[in-house]
């Protein structure tokens, strides 16, 4: 089984943050760069990485940067995958000038890295206007309503992504998130595009009440990425905890064995910061030893 990393995590930021001569706060450009970040990963052993634009500074992937990390590809035999730009973007907006600037923004960022030749490109099909909608207190009619309009809206966002960067609709990859599945499938079956499956995100009910390795099972022909980690439940609010290490929470390694079972090539992306991915990897040599660890 082929186990990746994301060079950038939820500790990349907080860690850039130093103190400067003067005793001022101030962010470390160089620890944001992703040559930077992919030679930390390369250190814990991985060869096998996801890009993920959107959580980075700005200027942490230059033309110039995209060169460093071409040279460490050769030298190391790296391979790439490309999260598409997410944070502030709205796939699913009626505001034409949104739509605009989501589907220009995720143009340019596969133009710019299409020299890394990535795997697999994964899109993210809703920003923060669909979840808000769909957990606010509205009526039944009028959220069934607006959730045809974001889906239609979405579909055609992802479309055009795919129209104008001229690359094939398979090698991108529609992630599971805070948006129905159903309608999720409803875009991908439109736009004839592959999967991502986001353990976290479905064992959290994110994208609706469904079983995990039911889904797996179901879709195993298009997924061609999943993003690994597991979640749990706080014990006082219940509110769902993903982007955790696996074993910590709702993951069963029945998954894991299921996908070696049926011989997985496709990339398997430890979601989660590089302590965690350590960790993760501990708990899957003794929870599943009977799988072919490739990093």
């Amino acid at each position: 089984m082929r186990l990746g990393a994301f060079p950038s995590n939820n500790l990349t930021l907080p860690n850039a943050v130093q103190k400067n001569k003067n005793g001022f706060e101030e962010l470390n450009l160089e620890k944001v760069k992703m040559d930077y970040l992919v030679c930390q990963t390369i250190k814990e052993g991985f060869t096998l990485m996801e890009l993920s634009i959107p959580l980075m500074y700005p200027g942490a992937i230059t033309p110039k940067i995209v060169d460093s990390l071409n040279k460490l590809k050769k030298e190391h035999n790296l391979t790439y995958n490309i999260h598409l730009p997410f944070l502030g973007l709205e796939p699913t907006s009626i505001n034409k000038y949104i739509h605009k600037a989501t589907v220009e923004c995720c143009v340019e960022a596969i133009e710019l890295t299409k020299s890394l030749d990535p795997e697999v490109y994964i899109m993210h099909i809703s920003g923060g206007l669909a979840p808000l909608f769909i957990s606010s207190n509205v009526n039944q009619v009028i959220r069934g309503y607006f959730l045809k309009i974001f889906t239609e809206n979405s579909s055609q966002t992802v479309g055009e992504i795919i129209d104008l960067s001229g690359i094939p609709a398979k090698k991108f990859a529609i992630e599971n998130i805070n948006f129905p599945f159903e309608f999720t499938l409803e875009i991908i079956e439109e736009n004839n595009t592959s999967i991502c499956i986001d353990t976290g995100h479905l064992l959290a009910g994110f994208s609706g009440e469904y079983d995990l390795l039911e889904v797996i099972k179901e879709h195993y022909e298009k997924i061609v990425d999943i993003h690994l980690h597991d979640c749990f439940l706080e014990p006082k609010s219940k509110r769902p905890l993903d982007h955790q290490a696996l074993g910590t929470g709702l993951f069963s390694p029945e998954i894991l064995s299921y996908l070696e079972k049926r011989g997985f090539s496709a990339p398997v992306m430890l979601e989660m910061n590089l302590l965690q991915a350590s960790e993760s990897l501990r708990w899957i040599k003794k929870n599943c030893p009977k799988i072919d660890i490739k990093l």
